[in-house]
Formats: structure tokens, C-alpha cells, sequence
């Protein structure tokens, strides 16, 4: 059971660690034609790329670390690792639960939707809105279903994150939101800003799907109506 529930947390910090790294190096400044959100500055900042990757991986080695010094507690070493990485009485149970392995799907099932747009899209696929030289509309793969699954794969890996770090026994939730004051205030501005972060992407379609269509012309009118959903098929 403790394998399963390292394998999960490994699946979940790759995932959320493929569906927040650009492919491709930030628009010039020419090539951001397109209106920025009012949370723009959070998505397109390299500090704020960078956090959360280093706050995945500390997670995922601070549980993977607990989970291993559980199943040897009497070593030094354990007893040590232990003592730094959990508050009294908050130690995370070694267990698979449902709200893990759903998160580790989730983040999963984003980071290969997202892999897959990144491979698409190539050089067209940047974590700022804009058009860049030469712009072409790219139709085929995911984008022949809908017209924005990179943002699909990104709400999938951050429900993926939820379900993790909010499953009983995880490390994060016991040892971090709940561990401390400081924690569960930490916990509740990062919830916040990744609000802000899935709001700000949601927010972009409408001025990315305009954007396009001032560019393309008929060529967009075309495929908005051969791929009218922008999320999920038949539905958004």
C-alpha cells in the first residue's frame, strides 16, 4: 500500500511539474498583441512559474521521505526525518485513498493532454497570450476537438493538485495545513492564488479566440464552427 500511494505522489508532482514548464521562451514584447488578463502577471511571471514547482517537488520528497521513515520507525535516521518534517501528533498514515489516486489521474490525464498540445502546437504554444511571426492556425490533434485544451489540461492538473494535497493522511494536509497557524494561512493564499491562476486562464479564451479572429479572418470562422467548444466536448 505505501509503494502504491509513493507511485501516486510521483505521478501527481510529474504531472503538475510538465503541465506548468513552457515549452517554448517567453513572447517578445512585439508579440504580446493580445489583451492581457487582470491576472496576467501572474502567468506570465518566472517567480511564480518557478514556486510552485519547488513546492511540488518539497511536497512529494517530504511525503515519499515520511512514508519510508514510517516503514522502519525505529532507526535513527527515521526517528530523525520524522521529528523534522511532521508536528507532534500530525504524522500522515502510509495509505492509498481515493482522493489520491483520482488526484494522481487527474494530473495525469492534464499533463498528457497538455504534453499533447505542446507537441501540436511547437513554437505556437507559449505560456503568454500573443501572435508571434508567421503564425499559423494549428487544427489537428487536441485542437481538432476543442479549441483550448491546453487550458483543459491545466484545470486537470490543478484538480489533480486538489485531490492530492487534500487527501486524508497526505502530508500537506496534515502537516502542513493543519500542522501550524502559519501553515494553514501559507495553504490559503497559495488556494488563492491558484484561484487566480485557473480564473486568469479561463478569462483568456475570449480574448485569444478574438485575437485569432482578427488574424485569420474566415479561415477562424471556420474552424470556431467545426470545433465550437472551447474546453470540453459538448459542453463548454
Amino acid at each position: 500500500m505505501a509503494i502504491l500511494r509513493i507511485f501516486c505522489i510521483i505521478a501527481t508532482t510529474l504531472g503538475l511539474h510538465v503541465a506548468s514548464t513552457s515549452p517554448t521562451p517567453p513572447l517578445s514584447a512585439a508579440e504580446r498583441t493580445i489583451a492581457p488578463t487582470n491576472v496576467e502577471f501572474l502567468l506570465v511571471s518566472p517567480t511564480f512559474r518557478q514556486a510552485p514547482k519547488i513546492i511540488y517537488w518539497f511536497s512529494a520528497l517530504a511525503e515519499i521521505t515520511t512514508i519510508l521513515a514510517q516503514l522502519h520507525p525505529h532507526s535513527s535516521s527515521a526517528q530523525l526525518a520524522l521529528s523534522a518534517l511532521t508536528p507532534p501528533g500530525r504524522c500522515p498514515t502510509p495509505r492509498l485513498t481515493l482522493p489520491l489516486a483520482l488526484g494522481a489521474l487527474f494530473a495525469a490525464s492534464g499533463a498528457f493532454l497538455r504534453f499533447r498540445c505542446y507537441r501540436a502546437l511547437g513554437r505556437h504554444f507559449t505560456f503568454e497570450t500573443g501572435i508571434i511571426n508567421a503564425h499559423e492556425l494549428i487544427t489537428r490533434g487536441p485542437y481538432s476537438v476543442v479549441r483550448h485544451p491546453g487550458y483543459t489540461g491545466a484545470v486537470l492538473a490543478y484538480m489533480g493538485l486538489v485531490c492530492c494535497y487534500g487527501a486524508p493522511g497526505s502530508w500537506f494536509l496534515e502537516c502542513v495545513a493543519k500542522g501550524s497557524v502559519a501553515g494553514a494561512l501559507f495553504c490559503a493564499a497559495w488556494g488563492g492564488a491558484m484561484t487566480l491562476v485557473v480564473g486568469g486562464l479561463i478569462a483568456r479564451i475570449d480574448k485569444e479566440d478574438a485575437g485569432l479572429r482578427s488574424v485569420f479572418g474566415e479561415e477562424w470562422d471556420e474552424y470556431a464552427e467545426r470545433v465550437p467548444y472551447a474546453l470540453i466536448p459538448g459542453i463548454v
